[in-house]
């Protein structure tokens, strides 16, 4: 059959990056691990609870009978895999995501050079490394690409991109084999989180499309379709069937989706927290702020870019190059300033804007498709679907450090090789244009290093031993008390639950949790319900319980024990006895700090330690 064949000026050479690009890319993934070693995990915050969720599944707990989840079942049973293998340590978690970490710098790099050009893929690579996956922008070190809040975003990411190449791949060449592989990760990232797989399957979605406009009969249409579908589907049908060893049919069903049944239901509460995240809680100013940074950028590159169309091969680039200087030296003195890391607000629609200009021209008069374009489309897409959950407020920390990511690579690549090559369309001289656009990325770049340097500089505090060794804020010390202190106390086979949050303390100690519940903060509460949860720690009360202060207020309610969960708080408080105390007094407003008890009888005399 015959098939629509790309311009040949537009096919991109897929090639491994060159000398220079992989020299600086290594050296900068080795030179950011080198000064981040062992400050990315977080000692109380998330991440150790997705550790101690697959360290019970190492040991044989199933998901959602045993333990509780929130995700899909794919990267628990990854890193339990790994657990069984090199053992439940935090060094075995940051190994393999430094290797995904890597992965991905160059998967990056081949999409973007497939996609834009050599230059668009170095300085994607360079973003990638040097401002996300390493980068630390708020207290706690929980948004890292290293030891994140969930490894569910870091492998859905992943397997989005892989099948977003896998599908441009189609789009260019028809092949079957490319359309099973999209939809096989796309099914895979079903596995992970929401929004990687929206994104992941919108932008494959997106390349099958162009696939199928490529097929002149419908048999070949519907075949390419069919064949993505089944790729699509093979991931959870595995996972049913694996899941009917240990779950009833519905139990079966409920792992294997994940969070969808509670998105269906409008689960996702109406908490501040939430409402900050997407930006709604002040829509009007948030709004305002997106506008003001798209005119912003508006006026610096679209400026830049006119001018630069009238700078004519041979003519003198002083004055441009003179202004873009000043504006360059001006910008410099707010390096570090957080206004650096709300630029990216402006994302949504800028890519939006990209995108549509991208389906415009795609269609030529011979009906042809750039070859190009079938990589642009998928990769802006998915882009601009990992902003659904940030939509007036995609900023760069936070979730941003990885809702944002593709869609800051992308508008640099616009900024180095789709402008560029449009003022030469038109006659202009694209080099200086090139200088000014390298340097804003530098400042911006430079901006996101220093707040990162600021931020590892004040890990100090060592915490745990061996493998499980970090570096932490003063949190860390604490942390590192209570885990001496369970460790000359406690018993092989007691348990202990850490509330409301921390489950690294678990993981750290060998202790394992009494219940399916780990991670009980007002989300998880209104999820399980405060009954189930009071009922599961009668029926299995733990060793011991370490309270954690932790303000939570932002989720709706503010103390544990107090303003949520209260007969879980009564239960602990007539159950179990003061050991020790590190810092404030948790939940009474006297600062961080942590508590130590013990169940019934066997507690200890009670003291409190000075804070560490």
């Amino acid at each position: 059959m015959g098939k629509r064949r790309p311009a040949p000026a537009e096919t991109p050479r897929a090639e491994a990056p060159t000398l220079p690009a992989a020299a600086l890319l290594a050296a900068a993934f080795a030179a950011m691990a080198a000064f981040s070693w062992r400050k990315w995990a977080d000692p109380f915050v998330d991440f150790g609870q997705q550790m101690e969720i697959a360290r019970e599944i190492a040991l044989g707990a199933v998901p959602h009978r045993d333990v509780a989840l929130l995700h899909g079942p794919l990267s628990p049973a990854l890193q339990a895999l790994l657990f069984r293998i090199f053992g439940s340590t935090i060094a075995t978690v940051t190994a393999f995501n430094l290797a995904v970490v890597a992965g991905l710098a160059l998967l990056l790099h081949r999409l973007l050079e497939e996609a834009f050009d050599r230059a668009a893929a170095a300085a994607g690579g360079l973003l990638f490394l040097l401002v996300f996956a390493f980068g630390q922008y708020t207290p706690a070190s929980i948004t890292n690409w290293i030891a994140p809040y969930t490894p569910e975003i870091v492998h859905g990411i992943a397997l989005g991109l892989l099948a977003l190449l896998f599908a441009s791949r189609a789009a260019r060449r028809g092949t079957r084999t490319d359309a099973a592989l999209a939809g096989l990760f796309a099914g895979l990232a079903f596995l992970t989180k929401a929004e990687p797989f929206v994104a992941a399957l919108g932008g494959a979605a997106a390349g099958i499309a162009l696939a199928v406009r490529r097929e002149r009969t419908a048999r070949g249409m519907r075949g390419i379709i069919a064949i993505f579908s089944a790729g699509l589907a093979t991931p959870p049908v595995l996972a049913f069937l694996s899941f009917l060893r240990w779950l009833p049919p519905a139990g079966a069903l409920r792992a294997v989706l994940g969070p969808w049944p509670l998105l269906a239901a409008g689960g996702v509460p109406d908490a501040p927290f939430y409402r900050w995240v997407a930006g709604t809680d002040d829509a009007p100013r948030n709004l305002g702020l997106l506008l003001l940074w798209a005119s912003v950028l508006l006026l610096l590159i679209g400026g830049a870019a006119l001018w630069g169309a009238r700078l004519r091969p041979g003519r003198s680039a002083v004055p441009f190059l003179s202004a873009a200087g000043l504006l360059t030296a001006g910008l410099a003195t707010t390096l570090g300033s957080p206004l650096w890391r709300e630029a990216t607000r402006a994302l949504p629609l800028l890519l939006g804007a990209f995108l549509l200009y991208e389906l415009g021209r795609s269609g030529k008069a011979d009906g042809s498709l750039g070859s190009r374009a079938a990589i642009r489309i998928p990769l802006v897409l998915f882009a601009l679907l990992l902003l659904l959950k940030t939509p007036l407020a995609s900023r760069l920390y936070h979730y941003g450090q990885f809702l944002s990511m593709p869609g800051v690579l992308v508008s640099a690549a616009l900024l180095l090789s789709t402008v560029p090559e449009a003022i030469r369309r038109r006659g202009g001289s694209p080099r200086p244009f090139l200088l000014f656009a390298a340097a804003l990325l530098s400042l911006f770049t430079v901006s996101a290093l220093l707040r990162t340097r600021t931020l590892l500089l004040a890990r100090t505090c060592a915490a745990a031993e061996g493998p499980n060794r970090f570096l932490a804020d003063g949190r860390g010390c604490a942390f590192e008390e209570v885990r001496a202190a369970l460790a000359a106390a406690a018993r092989p086979g007691e348990t202990l639950s850490v509330l409301p949050e921390g489950s690294l303390l678990n993981v750290v100690t060998g202790l394992s949790r009494p219940n399916r519940f780990g991670t009980l903060m007002p989300f998880e509460a209104r999820l399980y319900g405060e009954e189930v949860v009071l009922r599961a720690f009668e029926e299995r009360p733990p060793d011991w319980v370490v309270l954690v202060d932790k303000d939570t207020s932002e989720y709706g309610a503010a103390a544990f024990g107090r303003d949520y969960l209260t007969g879980l708080g009564g239960f602990l408080e007539a159950r179990y006895r003061p050991v020790a105390r590190w810092g404030g007094e948790p939940f009474a407003g006297e600062g961080f700090g942590v508590k130590l008890l013990r169940r019934g009888d066997e507690a200890a005399p009670r003291r409190t330690a000075p804070p560490s």
